[in-house]
C-alpha cells in the first residue's frame, strides 16, 4: 500500500477520524450490498463517526445509490465505482472493518483473501466455502446474511478494537501461510504427486 495515496483518499472522501466500514468487489445482487446499506442505517444511529465505502461497480449500482438516498444516509455512504487493480489495496488499507455481506453459496471469493492479506477484520456469510477457510470468532465473524445480524456484527467490531486486531492478525497469518497463490500451487502439485505415487503403487 501507499500511505500517501491512502491519505489522499481519506481527504477526498472526508474519512479522517471516522471508522470506515468497506466493501470491495463487483456489485451484483448476490453480494448483498443492499443489505449492507440497510444495516448501516442501524449502525450510524448508534455510532455517528463512521462511514461506509462501496468500492466497485456492477449492474445494481444505480439502485444502491437510490436506496442510500431513500434511507437519508447522505454523505455517510460513498460509492467509489471502478478503480484500477493497482489501487485496490490502498482502499482496503484505509478500512477498519471489511464486509462481504453475502455471496453465492458455492463461491470462495477472492476478496476475502484480499481483506485477509491486509490484516483487516472481516464479516462474511456463514456458508460452507467460507467455513472451509475461516473459523468463526477466530479468523472473522461469520453470520447469516440479514440486516440484523450484519448491523450487530459491525457494532460489535466497532466497540471492540482488540477483537478487530486479533481477528485481522489471525486470518492474515493464515492467508500468508496457507492461501497465497504460491501456497495453493504447492498444494495442487503435492496432490498431483501423491496421486501419481498411489497410481504407481497399485
Amino acid at each position: 500500500t501507499n500511505e500517501k495515496e491512502i491519505e489522499k483518499i481519506k481527504i477526498k472522501y472526508n474519512l479522517s477520524g471516522q471508522i470506515v466500514i468497506g466493501f470491495v468487489g463487483s456489485v451484483f445482487p448476490y453480494h448483498g450490498v443492499d443489505t449492507l446499506i440497510k444495516s448501516f442505517r442501524a449502525v450510524i444511529e448508534k455510532v455517528h463517526n463512521c462511514k461506509l465505502l462501496i468500492v466497485g461497480d456492477g449492474e445494481i449500482l444505480s439502485s444502491l445509490k437510490k436506496l442510500s438516498e431513500e434511507l437519508n444516509l447522505g454523505d455517510t455512504v460513498s460509492f467509489i465505482g471502478n478503480i484500477p487493480a493497482s489501487e485496490v489495496f490502498n482502499y482496503i488499507g484505509l478500512m477498519d472493518i471489511c464486509v462481504m455481506p453475502d455471496s453465492n453459496w458455492y463461491g470462495s471469493p477472492v476478496k476475502i483473501f484480499e481483506y485477509g492479506f491486509m490484516g483487516k477484520p472481516i464479516i462474511a456469510p456463514d456458508y460452507s466455502p467460507l467455513r472451509d477457510v475461516m473459523v468463526n470468532g477466530k479468523d472473522g465473524i461469520l453470520i447469516m446474511p440479514c440486516e440484523e445480524a450484519l448491523s450487530h456484527a459491525i457494532l460489535r467490531l466497532i466497540e471492540n478494537e482488540s477483537l478487530r486486531i486479533s481477528l485481522g492478525k489471525h486470518f492474515q497469518q493464515k492467508v500468508i501461510s496457507e492461501h497465497t497463490w504460491i501456497k495453493m500451487a504447492e498444494k495442487v502439485l503435492s496432490s498431483i504427486y501423491l496421486n501419481q505415487q498411489n497410481d504407481l503403487s497399485v
